[in-house]
This record gives C-alpha cells, sequence and structure tokens, in this order.
C-alpha cells in the first residue's frame, strides 16, 4: 500500500526523524523562494509545475520530469545528506544526474567539480544547469559511466531518474551505449593530485568501484561521502578503514540503504 507515491514502510522508518522534519521545513523557507509550493509537491510527489527550483540567493535547478527530482534537491539542499562543501575544495561527483549535488558543491564555493552522469536526458539537463547558473569554470560535466574500468560500454536508460543503473539482458532495449570511465583516468585526464571530497551516488556500482580502486590511488582521497546501497555494506566499510578513511557518519534511510561519510584519518 502507497500514500502519495511512497510505500508505507518509508513513512514508518521516517517516525524517528520526525523533529528533524520541523526544523528541514524552517531551513526550506529560508533557502528556497516559493517554499511552500516545494514542500507542497515534495510531500506529495507532484512534479513543480514550472520544473524549477529557485534559491532566494538566484541559483536555479532546472528538474526534469520526474518527480522524485524533488526528493533530491531536498536531500541535498535541506537535509545536507552529504554536508556542507569546504570552499576552494576539488570535488569528483560520480553520479551527477541532473546536476544538483554539483550545483551545491558549487553553491558552497567549490573550486572545482568534475561532475560525471551517463544518462542522455540527465546529461542534457546538467549542461543545462551549469549554463544557467554561469558555472562553466566551476564544474566540468563527462557524459560517461564511472566503472571499476575505462574503455568499456554500459548501457543506461534514455529517461532521466536518480535511480538509473547500467541495463542488462532485456531491460536495456530502450536505452543508450555509454563508455565507461574509472577513477585513476579521472585523476589522470584534469591533472588532479588530490580529491578534497569524492561524492558517490551510482546505485549499487558503488560497491565495484571502491573496492576495486587501485591501492595507490587511495592517499589522495581526503573525503568521500556517498549513497550506499543493498550489498555487502560492512565489507565496504572494513575496505575503507584498512586504508586509513574513518567512518564519521552513518545514516540509514532504511534497513539497505543510506548514507556514510569517511575522512581520512
Amino acid at each position: 500500500m502507497k500514500l502519495f507515491g511512497r510505500n508505507l514502510s518509508t513513512y514508518i522508518w521516517g517516525l524517528r526523524l520526525l523533529p528533524c522534519y520541523a526544523f528541514w521545513c524552517v531551513r526550506c523557507c529560508l533557502m528556497f523562494r516559493r517554499p511552500f509550493s516545494f514542500l507542497r509537491h515534495y510531500i506529495t510527489l507532484q512534479p513543480l509545475p514550472e520544473k524549477m527550483v529557485e534559491l532566494r540567493g538566484g541559483l536555479k535547478i532546472l528538474l526534469s520530469d520526474h518527480p522524485h527530482d524533488l526528493i533530491t534537491v531536498f536531500l541535498i539542499f535541506v537535509r545536507r545528506d552529504y554536508g556542507r562543501v569546504r570552499p576552494g575544495s576539488v570535488v569528483v561527483d560520480i553520479g551527477s544526474n541532473i546536476g544538483t549535488f554539483a550545483l551545491y558543491a558549487a553553491h558552497c564555493g567549490a573550486a572545482k567539480v568534475l561532475a560525471y552522469e551517463p544518462n542522455r536526458e540527465a546529461f542534457a539537463l546538467l549542461q543545462r544547469n551549469i549554463a544557467g547558473n554561469r558555472l562553466q569554470d566551476v564544474i566540468v560535466p563527462h557524459r560517461l559511466a564511472v566503472s571499476e574500468r575505462a574503455g568499456e560500454t554500459l548501457r543506461f536508460s534514455v529517461k532521466s531518474s536518480p535511480y538509473n543503473a547500467a541495463l542488462t539482458g532485456e531491460s536495456a532495449a530502450e536505452s543508450d551505449p555509454v563508455q565507461t570511465t574509472d577513477f585513476a583516468s579521472i585523476l589522470r585526464d584534469h591533472g588532479v593530485e588530490t580529491v578534497d571530497l569524492l561524492k558517490v551516488d551510482c546505485e549499487g556500482a558503488e560497491y565495484g568501484i571502491l573496492l576495486n580502486l587501485p591501492e595507490p590511488l587511495w592517499p589522495r582521497i581526503r573525503e568521500l561521502r556517498m549513497e550506499y546501497h543493498p550489498g555487502d555494506r560492512q565489507r565496504l566499510v572494513a575496505h575503507l578503514q584498512a586504508r586509513q578513511l574513518k567512518l564519521t557518519l552513518l545514516r540509514q534511510d532504511d534497513p539497505t540503504c543510506g548514507n556514510m561519510w569517511f575522512a581520512r584519518s
């Protein structure tokens, strides 16, 4: 059974965060133009008619037809699932989608954001969001799928969705081929020595990327903040801790998904 497009279990799990929602609603009012329209459409999971969210400071976020883009904006700008980004940071954004986190990082004062998104429609909106906010000197977009190996081809849905993942078999019928890159190639191609923040949200591909990252690259990552999905989370945490990345935050949205932050110890 669903209510406003969400499973009832989602509401039950979220009851523990009820006091936080009052604070987040206040933050919405302070941050967004037309906050009540934003909150109404967020709660009912209805797309905004104007397909745009505007901050009081002038930043504009163009949205796709997918109603869950509003959830992404809420999680990144309001709930701050990835925390604040330090001014002057070099950020790598794996799974940029329409660019919500990339815009947030730039809004926080990041010096450079390398944004990677394989989906065709989402990438087009990412480019429009960069150009519309005149952030071409800060955000560098790439239509590539980050994987454990570069130079391969994966297939992704044509339609924009915050939940797009690589497709296989019959599910790949309505899809585009996309080339892969890896973390080593990202650093080499951009001449990046140190990544101040690596943000990862790639619908389960995080396990393959991070568990197979070459050992010499780990010291070049200062902080990692990620959304994790069903998989062997305990193995991943142990793997990162063995590489001197300390778990500083674990937030569970449900028993299998949530956010983890790591910082170099």
